[in-house]
């Protein structure tokens, strides 16, 4: 959006039930900027995806495949990035 606010999935408690319910796999769609400015949930989330190599640029060729073929890319720990930012 304009105002570059995240909204209602801003409170970490939302986000929290967000990140931590998905079964078999998370697709986060948003907008790496708007994202990158809060500092307290998805800054900092944003920063693991990216070290993980999970984060896919809208402008990617590799884009479509990722999406169609799937991708289990993140080998990461999630319990790393949840003791730091949720």
């Amino acid at each position: 959006n304009q105002q570059g606010e995240i909204g209602f999935l801003r409170d970490r408690r939302r986000a929290n039930v967000l990140l931590t319910r998905a079964r078999r796999g998370l697709l986060v769609f948003g907008d790496a900027k708007t994202l990158s400015n809060d500092e307290e949930v998805w800054g900092p989330w944003l920063h693991w995806v990216r070290d993980q190599g999970a984060y896919i640029d809208s402008d990617s060729t590799d884009i479509r495949h990722c999406l169609l073929e799937g991708r289990q890319k993140v080998s990461g720990n999630w319990d790393e990035f949840r003791e730091v930012a949720v």
